[in-house]
């Protein structure tokens, strides 16, 4: 399915947007190289998009993950997140990096059956 190329709508930044989501997933989900289409010219603005208000483009120029980046898309660095999405061991580390805080070890619960697999997704408790 992200492999098919969707058609291009017509609409540059919702294009741009389209083929950053098919790098990032391809990317963060480590599902292969980013399907060819992403390259298309189309699939790139010429001038920054930044999804969110005037105070946060300084954030969003150091958080924007390089899919979004380089197509002048400015955003957060997880911007397909869900509340409940699964945290792996790389976006725990970000986490630490990024606020220099990290979870206490309760707090930290793996969500495979084995805790020593380098897979092991972790989520906070609730």
């Amino acid at each position: 399915m992200l492999f098919d190329a969707p058609d291009l709508t017509g609409d540059e930044r919702f294009d741009a947007l389209v083929g950053a989501i098919g790098e990032h997933l391809s990317r963060r989900w480590r599902l292969g190289p980013a399907p060819s289409w992403t390259d298309q010219p189309a699939r790139f603005l010429r001038m920054p998009w930044f999804l969110g208000s005037e105070r946060m483009k300084p954030f969003f120029l150091v958080e924007s993950p390089s899919a979004y980046r380089r197509r002048f898309i400015f955003t957060e660095m997880e911007p397909l997140r869900r509340a409940r999405m699964p945290r792996d061991a790389m976006w725990w580390y970000a986490e630490e990096i990024r606020t220099g805080m990290t979870p206490l070890a309760d707090e930290v619960v793996p969500t495979e059956l084995e805790e020593d697999s380098p897979n092991t997704a972790y989520r906070l408790a609730m």
